[in-house]
Parts: structure tokens; sequence; C-alpha cells
């Protein structure tokens, strides 16, 4: 006993629609294409460990404050 499939098959042209980048999918996505970018960093050693940076204020701004 065969079964047939019957398949719709639109006789207008496909109209795709631009991805909301927003969606579920294309987070996911962007997601996981960071962390190989950082899991590839990391293999080739290119992140500088973090480096603590000191501000300055200009000595002008100490002896004359605006009050």
């Amino acid at each position: 006993m065969q079964q047939h499939v019957l398949l719709q098959v639109s006789v207008y042209p496909r109209e795709v629609q631009p991805e909301n980048p927003n969606s579920y999918r294309a987070r996911k996505r962007e997601f996981f294409r960071l962390q190989r970018e950082r899991k590839k960093a990391r293999q080739e050693g290119t992140i500088l460990p973090p480096q603590l940076v000191l501000a300055s204020a200009d000595d002008a701004s100490i002896t004359n404050p605006i009050c």
C-alpha cells in the first residue's frame, strides 16, 4: 500500500522577510559567534591580562576649586 503525499507549491515568488535582529535565533547565533571568537583569542594568547589604570586630575583643578 503506497501513500501519496501532496506538497503544496506556491505559484507566487517567495518574499524573503528580513530577520529581526532581536529574535531569539539571531541573539543566540551572535552569542555563539562571540563565544567562538573569545575562545580562539584565548587559545592564541592575544588577550591581555586586565590592568589597573590610575586616573589623575589636573593640579589646577585641585588648587583652584570652582565652588
